[in-house]
């Protein structure tokens, strides 16, 4: 039993037609057919009644449809799993912010970003006055986000985001 085999037969499990099935998983009726074929060798039994108007799944196919869904849906997790930690969107996001920060938009912002990267959490921290910067520089944070002050170009009030260049998040 092979994974496309699994895939075939899950697909004409919930199209219960092996055209659709064959348009989903971009092969050819004929080799859906085959797969499904070669499938029931390896079961033993007919995993659908077929006939030239119909396709019904039998009770060893449902059967086997129950255990197979939950196991191809739970690799597939993984396999998103492993490819999120490849990228580096695993994890939690660590944001700091002044209290004078849209605080609103930096809410709105972050949960655009677990959205984008359900795999990665983003955690919100009030920082202080005194020391902005300290949190940053001690790892404590990923990112700051806050007003920028004083003068020159960038005191338009608008907010404005740093990160360190190096640690867990640097250069990314």
């Amino acid at each position: 039993m092979n994974l496309t085999e699994i895939e075939a037969f899950l697909a004409v499990a919930e199209e219960l037609h092996f055209g659709r099935a064959a348009e989903r998983l971009y092969l050819s009726q004929p080799r859906v057919s085959r797969l499904i074929s070669s499938l029931e060798g390896e079961v033993g039994g007919a995993l659908f009644d077929r006939t030239s108007r119909r396709v019904r799944i039998t009770p060893l196919g449902e059967e086997l449809q129950g255990s197979l869904a939950p196991s191809l849906e739970q690799m597939r997790k993984g396999i998103r799993t492993a490819q999120a930690a490849a990228r580096g969107t695993t994890g939690t996001l660590r944001i700091g912010f002044t209290p004078t920060t849209f605080h609103e938009s930096l809410g709105r912002l972050a949960r655009g970003f677990e959205h984008r990267f359900p795999d990665c959490e983003v955690s919100q921290h009030e920082i202080s006055f005194i020391d902005p910067y300290g949190p940053l520089r001690r790892g404590e944070l990923d990112v700051l986000v806050k007003l920028a002050g004083g003068r020159g170009a960038r005191s338009d009030r608008r907010p404005h985001a740093g990160a360190p260049a190096t640690g867990p998040r640097g250069g990314r």
